[in-house]
């Protein structure tokens, strides 16, 4: 891969498919992420948000049933009809503000499913 096109995340993230619910604008929607990371999330929706707009999200994590409330930021949007063979519609939320607790949550969360991937892949 190119200089230019090397991924610049910090953090580790998972392929996950969970539901997450997210307020922007006033509006209360719900939709699917399939990225996750303690730095940001990937949410599958047909209606992204324009970059720079502020959303607060919410999302369980399934094995300890832990929610998570976290306020990010659209970083990027790929609304649905684009010409793109390589971009999912939806939008990539980078996260502002999440507490302590809920961060080391999420850590946890990133790291148990890598590491039972890694197994799986191993085998």
């Amino acid at each position: 891969m190119s200089e230019d096109k090397k991924d610049k995340r910090i953090t580790k993230r998972i392929g996950v498919n969970l539901l997450v619910d997210y307020q922007s604008d006033g509006h209360y929607l719900f939709d699917f992420c399939s990225d996750l990371s303690t730095g940001g999330i990937f949410i599958k929706t047909t209606r992204p948000k324009p970059v720079g707009s502020k959303i607060s999200i919410t999302l369980t994590i399934p094995d300890t049933k832990k929610t998570i409330k976290v306020d990010g930021q659209v970083i990027w949007s790929q609304p649905s009809g684009a010409k793109s063979k390589n971009l999912s519609v939806g939008m990539g939320v980078q996260f502002e503000k999440i507490s302590d607790e809920d961060k080391i949550a999420l850590q946890d969360f990133v790291n148990r499913y890598t590491d039972s991937t890694e197994q799986l892949q191993a085998s």
